[in-house]
């Protein structure tokens, strides 16, 4: 398997992010990649947003972005964004991705609780956040499930 890896998106590689797209079926899951990086641009004056592509190799197979965010009467640090191309997708990239990030995460942000939202109805998505120990907040917040990631505990 390829080696991933998470490398910040830049002026060099922006275009290709825009590039990667998701099935037509998973297309209502997910936010396009140049409708994210213009969040990271224009909505968030706190500039919290960091948006990485997910490399296998040095192929950018996905893109993966986290932020502040506010859910369900909560506010905390979320992955905002997780998408593995369409002809990249049932190889793992996601799950390592999501490894990888919490990771980051863990050690640049020192979060209590990392948190995941995601459309309800994408089952793809709820094994693979519960697999990797996110639980279910029972919030429903415009549509999308909020799960959290207690981090309180050492790792």
């Amino acid at each position: 398997m390829a080696e991933i890896t998470l490398k910040p998106i830049t002026r060099e590689n922006w275009r290709a992010c825009t590039l990667l797209k998701v099935a037509d079926d998973q297309r209502s899951f997910v936010a396009p990649n140049m409708f994210s990086l213009l969040q990271v641009l224009y909505q968030d004056p706190t500039d919290t947003f960091a948006p990485f592509g997910i490399y296998a190799d040095e192929t950018m197979v996905g893109f993966i972005m986290y932020g502040m965010g506010e859910f369900g009467g909560m506010h905390g640090w979320e992955i905002w964004r997780l998408m593995i191309d369409q002809r990249y997708q049932k190889q793992g990239y996601g799950r390592l991705a999501l490894q990888q990030m919490i990771t980051l995460m863990r050690e640049k942000l020192q979060p209590d609780a990392i948190y995941i939202m995601f459309e309800v109805g994408n089952d793809v998505a709820q094994a693979l956040y519960a697999g990797l120990g996110f639980t279910d907040t029972g919030i429903i917040d415009d549509g999308e499930h909020v799960y959290k990631l207690d981090l309180s505990e050492p790792f």
